[in-house]
């Protein structure tokens, strides 16, 4: 008798044994891709060759704070309630006889008004974003780099690289030419992901409609949240139109297509044919911004500080 208790112990440490060895050594679980990282990147060859974007800030919302819930969102009405306070502006380079890549470069310069009475957002000066990234149709992007100024002390770095099907992305904060963090981060995207990395969610879509629902996905790396020292990480938006609604485009009544994400913080007015004619995005807590698209995008004129 005391043999076999010996004996069925002795099996029972061997099974806890073995259950530790396989969980230390199995295989991690297969990461399901994000949706939509590959839904991005063919709109992206059928984008105009330059956009421009007159950029805005509701004040009162930001001085009253976002959680004011006497506050209602922007409507895409109209204007008229909101400072305009930059400029952004896209370009889209295909290389010269290869219609597979392009480069595709956002620089946006703003600023709160010195009469906003927000101390501590003018205090940061004026704000400056760039980006550069090369795609192609057979890897979706492949390099990208941005840059975000905050007035003259603070600054943003961030490259990434794509090494199989990872992005292998490095980024570091300068405050006054001082390094404050040099931190490195992979972050999976598949064989072909393109994950946006402007400022800003809404592209071109020929397939909206009412009722229509599809997937972004962006590339948080630009606004860094300094205290927490968040790593760059992929942000999805499952986005839906919601229905039909006229506003005021530069002077004009304008039929557009309304699409937002559920918790109201991305949202966009879309043309019936697919072009975005304004959008708001909340591009980091407390902060978010409008843009107004320019038709006539030639004319628009950068601010001087862009070729720093």
């Amino acid at each position: 008798m005391f043999r076999w208790l010996v004996l069925a112990i002795t099996f029972g440490v061997w099974v806890l044994c073995m259950f530790a060895v396989y969980v230390h050594c199995k295989p991690p679980p297969v990461q399901e891709p994000t949706p939509g990282l590959e839904a991005g990147l063919e709109p992206l060859f059928s984008e105009e060759p330059r956009r421009a974007w007159h950029i805005y800030v509701d004040l009162r919302g930001l001085k009253h704070g976002a959680k004011d819930p006497a506050l209602a969102r922007w409507s895409g009405e109209d204007e008229s309630q909101l400072a305009e306070v930059g400029l952004l502006v896209s370009t889209v380079k295909k290389a010269e006889g290869d219609e597979s890549r392009l480069e595709e470069i956002t620089e946006a310069d703003f600023a709160i008004p010195p009469d906003a009475g927000l101390p501590f957002l003018q205090m940061m000066g004026q704000l400056h974003f760039r980006s550069r990234a090369d795609i192609s149709r057979d890897n979706g992007l492949e390099v990208f780099s941005s840059t975000f100024s905050l007035g003259q002390d603070l600054e943003v770095k961030t490259l990434g690289v794509r090494e199989g099907a990872d992005l292998e992305v490095t980024q570091q904060i300068f405050r006054n030419r001082d390094k404050l963090m040099d931190e490195r981060t992979v972050i999976p995207v598949g064989k072909r992901g393109t994950p946006l990395v402007e400022l800003f969610p809404f592209r071109r879509n020929t397939d909206v409609e009412e009722g229509h629902s599809w997937d972004i996905v962006m590339l948080d790396a630009n606004v860094a949240d300094l205290v927490g020292k968040k790593s760059p990480k992929l942000v999805p938006i499952k986005v839906k139109c919601a229905g039909r609604q006229d506003i005021l485009h530069e002077g004009k009544r304008t039929p557009a297509l309304k699409v937002s994400s559920e918790d109201g913080k991305a949202r966009a007015w879309y043309t019936p044919d697919g072009v975005v004619l304004k959008q708001a995005y909340v591009i980091s807590e407390g902060l978010e911004l409008m843009i107004v698209r320019d038709n006539n995008p030639k004319s628009v004129r950068r601010p001087p500080s862009w070729g720093r």
